[in-house]
């Protein structure tokens, strides 16, 4: 007995030993698919590849180190593009050259947005905000006002809120116009960084482990996921490959996260700039800023006491919906927006300095 005893022993006693050196070299290959990950940055080349980039008309652009707007115009630029020219004042708005500080007298409204506002493939002139001031200036009582456009291609909910925040600050506008047209993931620059950002906004692996679903590591909570991907290399591979395999379209990985982004967003700014300035949304004829999926850009006004121009154009020729339309359409989105402010009360005639009521609080 004692003998067999004691050969039960010896055995389990061999066995710990090679248990640890099954461990130590699993450690050891993990650590060394983690320097080889690190070093040959393959995770990046997944990055790079499942990224959304804006690419239009890039030399009006430049990237910016805040995670929360990645890119906006280039202060200071004139480009010409062919087909249309593209001048941004030395404040970064595609405007006439004017002080941030606003003279007496002078009501001034800013146009937030994407490409539809920025007026993709026109001259500065042809842009809806551009045509917009004309009109207004045109009307009885006008002549004193400024439409300052910060329209920005393929940015959204995030973006438009940071830009905006910004601009409240620095140029005091009595009117904001919000237009939502892009939802979403939030796009990069094309050829500018994307690596920083990632390292700066820890929602960005959040939203991506959400929208891939990997079911690895089990029991693992999605925030627990998030704080691997942004920490551990390997397990950051292992996910990007997982989205580059199964997600159909790796490009709108965490897409629904990024929208509830997006509209937190817009609606904190209306909340936090509310005694400033007013605001109002417009909605322009594109489905993409109408309802491009169920409803959608109706949660960005839904909570708010902002009025809300949603411009139809069923009756019209296809041109008045498409997202950028020819500057005539523009003409006619300016025809209505100025006399849809009037009658709003948004834009009062012009007889001394513009002075108007806080805006109502947002619920």
């Amino acid at each position: 007995m004692n003998e067999a005893g004691g050969s039960r022993k010896k055995r389990r006693g061999g066995r710990r030993p090679r248990i640890w050196m099954l461990l130590f070299g699993i450690a050891v290959g993990f650590l060394f698919a983690e320097a080889v990950v690190r070093i040959g940055g393959f995770d990046w080349r997944y990055i790079r590849k499942i990224a959304f980039y804006q690419d239009v008309d890039l030399p009006s652009h430049e990237a910016v180190a805040d995670p929360n707007i990645r890119f906006r115009f280039k202060p200071g630029t004139a480009v010409d593009y062919g087909r249309y020219k593209v001048t941004i004042n030395s404040l970064g708005f595609r405007s006439p050259e004017r002080p941030a500080a606003k003279p007496a007298g002078v009501y001034r409204i800013l146009c937030v947005g994407g490409s539809n506002v920025y007026g993709a493939n026109l001259n500065d002139d042809e842009t809806w905000p551009a045509q917009l001031e004309k009109k207004l200036n045109a009307l009885p009582g006008g002549g004193c006002y400024e439409v300052w456009n910060l329209g920005v291609s393929a940015q959204g909910g995030r973006q438009h809120a940071a830009l905006a925040a910004e601009a409240i600050e620095r140029i005091h506008p009595d009117l904001v116009i919000v237009s939502p047209s892009n939802s979403g993931i939030m796009p990069f620059l094309k050829g500018g960084p994307v690596e920083t950002y990632f390292e700066r906004d820890p929602l960005l692996w959040r939203n991506i482990v959400v929208g891939a679903e990997l079911p690895l590591p089990p029991l693992l909570s999605v925030d627990a996921k998030a704080w691997l991907a942004r920490h551990v290399r390997l397990y950051r591979l292992a996910l990007l490959a997982w989205v580059d395999k199964k997600v159909a379209k790796p490009t709108e990985v965490g897409g629904g996260q990024y929208e509830d982004q997006n509209v937190k967003a817009v609606r904190k700014l209306l909340i936090d700039y509310r005694r400033q300035t007013r605001f109002a949304f417009f909605l322009c004829p594109h489905q993409f800023c109408q309802e491009p999926d169920g409803d959608h850009k109706r949660r960005y006004t839904s909570a708010t006491n902002a009025p809300v121009l949603s411009l139809e154009a069923a009756d019209k020729p296809p041109e008045y919906r498409e997202i950028h339309p020819p500057a005539y359409v523009m003409t006619w989105y300016a025809d209505n927006i100025a006399d849809w402010l009037r009658q709003q009360g948004l834009a009062p005639a012009c007889a001394g300095p513009a002075v108007l009521a806080p805006a109502a609080a947002v619920r």
